[in-house]
């Protein structure tokens, strides 16, 4: 069985400071890309171990993998006993922000849960998902939605609004180097008055829903402020295909990953001539479109 998982990015994502439980909240809206990992599933009904090879040798393939834990607390939750090998074909960056991993994770418990008839409900695959991730549970289904909490909270958007975020021509880039995610959550500890309010957030991501919105206008992620403040090329890029091309650009998640949105092919050529301008020639780069 071959499964496709895609990637997703942040079209906008503030954070509104510390939880009791350590991590943050926020609200987000995100979308899912036709960048897909694959993984190639093989059954086995008789019981056994999670097997997982991959085409990446950085990418653990022992129970530090999100699909070795989505295995195992579905066989707790299900009282079911079931082998499992999988082969990861990884075509997503690992750590680039664009939630492979968590994808990986919840598009296997959904196969598991339909290979096994069903025995577990949606709230329990999404309460199993968030146990493995805060990105987890978006990926329950392909469409744009908007998340809050630490990113267990679901919330669909309406349909004028999931017809108008498909099909955006994106360009992903990434520069050499990863961000520290935790890194960029400690900055805020020293700098809280950059933590923006649910209610703002709110004003905000009703934007979207508005007929005609300009999503240059609307994009937003409060850990760019973080980021930086340390990754100058990082800044100066994205401010300059902001502000100097008047294309819409944005870092997704803690990044290092950001991504363009373009409509023409003169716009396409002028990120791509900017991305090698400022990161040089061996940054990672993609072309794709919102699903």
């Amino acid at each position: 069985m071959l499964l496709k998982t895609p990637s997703k990015i942040n079209l906008f994502l503030a954070i509104h400071g510390p939880r009791l439980d350590g991590f943050h909240e926020l609200s987000s809206l995100v979308c899912q890309l036709d960048l897909f990992d694959e993984m190639e599933l093989e059954w086995n009904e008789n019981g056994g171990c999670c097997e997982i090879t991959c085409n990446l040798k950085e990418v653990p393939c022992n129970s530090d993998n999100l699909i070795h834990k989505a295995w195992a607390l579905f066989c707790q939750a299900s009282k079911i006993e079931c082998g499992l090998s999988c082969r990861l074909i990884k075509k997503i960056p690992p750590q680039s922000g664009l939630g492979a991993g968590s994808s990986n994770a919840m598009n296997l418990l959904t196969w598991l849960n339909k290979r096994c008839g069903n025995p577990l409900n949606q709230e329990s695959l999404l309460s199993i998902g968030a146990q493995i991730g805060s990105d987890v549970p978006l990926f329950i289904n392909q469409e744009a939605k908007i998340v809050r909490g630490r990113g267990e909270q679901l919330e669909s958007l309406q349909q004028s609004t999931l017809n108008s975020l498909s099909g955006l021509k994106l360009v992903l880039f990434r520069p050499e180097y990863g961000i520290s995610t935790p890194w960029a959550f400690r900055y805020f500890k020293k700098k809280p008055e950059n933590f923006l309010t649910r209610e703002k957030a709110g004003d905000l991501l009703r934007k979207f829903e508005e007929p005609l919105f300009s999503i240059g206008d609307i994009l937003y992620n409060t850990l760019e402020i973080a980021v930086f403040s340390k990754y100058i090329p990082m800044k100066l890029l994205i401010e300059h295909l902001r502000k100097n091309e008047n294309i819409p650009t944005l870092m997704t998640g803690s990044g290092s990953t950001a991504f363009s949105i373009y409509k023409t092919e003169f716009e396409l050529e002028t990120i791509l001539k900017n991305i090698h301008k400022y990161y040089g020639p061996n940054c990672w780069i993609e072309t794709c479109v919102s699903i």
